[in-house]
């Protein structure tokens, strides 16, 4: 018993028929991994278990209702659908689509008219101020804390996971509605133009902050029950 335990991943199985459900699924990383610091597949493995225990929950709801499984091509869906008013602003992935600081601007201006003058907003000189203005406004008006820093958006390709975990907060508390029509729109669309892009990353050190942050926030928002 003791030597099937050593690796964790019967323990795993354990506590899932316990809970009833899977847990987080354990791809390319295994303890030895995690023991040796391996930077690359210990990020990988946050990021699953934030895809996992937020973004999908916070999505799980809407994803039924429209039956779909995909929470990346829903969260594409809503976005579009929000944003399609604005002709400066196609959304048609997670990274180079926000670089400009337009696309969060408008998401929030879409659903908040009165916080800001759109004009004003487009004829912001820089990225970065367009950038500052919309984490600003969300923090300020929707408690969304700053998960993200525009120096590290305004790139030509910024990190995909970072700009959909910021997404996902947005998306969790302004309307979710989200139309067939949006979702087939986005599955009609170019299949490089959705893909995870080859893009220049920003430093491990920044998406460490970054995840932390988040997962400190999805703390403070989560109840908790004494024993």
């Amino acid at each position: 018993m003791f030597s099937d335990l050593c690796d964790g991943r019967r323990l795993l199985e354990l506590l899932e028929g316990l809970a009833g459900h899977e847990l987080v699924e354990l791809v390319n990383i295994g303890a030895a991994d995690i023991v040796d610091g391996n930077h690359k597949l210990i990020l990988g493995l946050i990021w699953s278990i934030i895809l996992h225990w937020q973004v999908k929950d916070v999505m799980k709801d809407v994803m039924a209702d429209l039956q779909q499984t995909n929470s990346e091509k829903i969260l594409l869906s809503w976005v579009r659908q929000n944003t399609r008013q604005y002709p400066q602003v196609n959304v048609v992935n997670f990274s180079s689509s926000w670089n400009d600081g337009l696309a969060f601007n408008a998401l929030i201006h879409s659903h908040r008219p009165e916080l800001f003058d759109w004009s004003v907003v487009e004829k912001k000189p820089s990225a970065i101020d367009r950038l500052e203005h919309a984490f600003s406004k969300a923090e300020q008006h929707l408690g969304i804390e700053r998960l993200l820093d525009p120096e590290d958006v305004a790139v030509p390709h910024p990190d995909k996971k970072s700009v959909i975990m910021y997404v996902t907060s947005l998306f969790q508390v302004l309307p979710q509605s989200i139309s067939m029509e949006a979702i087939q729109e986005v599955e009609m669309l170019p299949r490089a133009a959705v893909a995870n892009v080859a893009r220049v990353t920003t430093e491990e050190h920044y998406q460490i902050q970054t995840q932390q942050r988040f997962s400190q926030q999805v703390r403070h928002t989560t109840h908790t029950y004494p024993c």
